[in-house]
């Protein structure tokens, strides 16, 4: 989404029509896209966004069931906690992934590109209620895409270490994101526990 600047004359260059992208240019009406190069090959992306073992290494702490459309994975979350989401799609030649999420909510994955570029697109409902929702999930959006890279490329999940303290990984501390991300009354990011 951009904006446009009123007309005005700076140094004989008019500024009517440039276009100045917004902030949130990540958020296109209702759809949250993010993209990152995970730089293995699609076989290896394949399997971290489309096998309950995969996704359990960057995305929940668990996850059991059937990754075939229409079946149901069970997420485990690091608070303990269960939910359940249906699997709606696989593109042919493991080229992309949907799920059921949240209150109506769809994410998809898509894979394309030698190195693979993976572009996440997380479709919300309409209204004041599902764009609030989609403003609280950003940053897990985010951190998931990261920890994810991290995974592939290392293999190191960032869901439980912190490399602040020594320069070493050490267990998981209230510096590293844990759970769902929320948002305080004041505004300010925190973590639910």
């Amino acid at each position: 989404m951009t904006t446009t600047r009123q007309s005005k004359r700076t140094r004989g260059v008019s500024t009517a029509d440039v276009k100045i992208p917004r902030a949130d240019g990540f958020l296109r009406g209702n759809v949250t896209k993010l993209k990152i190069l995970l730089p293995v090959g699609k076989p290896r992306a394949w399997a971290l966004v489309a096998t309950p073992e995969g996704l359990a290494s960057w995305f929940p702490t668990a996850c059991h069931g059937k990754a075939a459309a229409g079946e149901s994975l069970a997420f485990q979350w690091d608070d303990g906690s269960m939910e359940q989401f249906r699997v709606r799609r696989l593109g042919a030649k493991r080229s992309s992934v949907a799920f059921a999420w949240r209150r109506g909510t769809e994410w998809r994955i898509y894979l394309h590109g030698r190195r693979t570029t993976l572009t996440l697109e997380v479709e919300y409902g309409p209204g004041i209620a599902a764009r609030r929702e989609q403003l609280r999930e950003l940053p897990f959006w985010a951190f998931r895409l990261a920890n994810l890279k991290s995974v592939a490329l290392s293999g190191q999940d960032l869901r439980r270490t912190d490399m602040r303290r020594s320069g070493s990984p050490q267990r998981a501390s209230l510096t590293a994101p844990v759970g769902e991300p929320d948002f305080e009354a004041r505004g300010g990011l925190t973590r639910s526990l």
